[in-house]
């Protein structure tokens, strides 16, 4: 990985972890069992929107890396 593509997946997967525990807080407190279902509607919009940037980021990131690994197998 290139340090761009790095530092977006460690930033997404560092946004994906607050979200899952933030959600997993609030269910404690209100009493029910945690889990890993969020419903991204539940979010709060400016929230909504970052989680959907850094989902973006990681598909472009996967993508990249699928041409650059399909690119070698061809070239092997």
């Amino acid at each position: 990985l290139d340090s761009k593509s790095a530092h977006a997946l460690r930033d997404a997967f560092d946004l994906f972890q607050a979200v899952r525990l933030d959600h997993q807080v609030q269910q404690v407190r209100s009493g029910f069992d945690p889990d890993d279902y969020l419903d991204p509607d539940a979010l709060e919009p400016p929230r909504r929107r970052l989680l959907r940037d850094a989902l973006r980021e990681v598909k472009a990131v996967q993508k990249r890396l699928s041409r650059q690994l399909c690119g070698e197998i061809a070239f092997a």
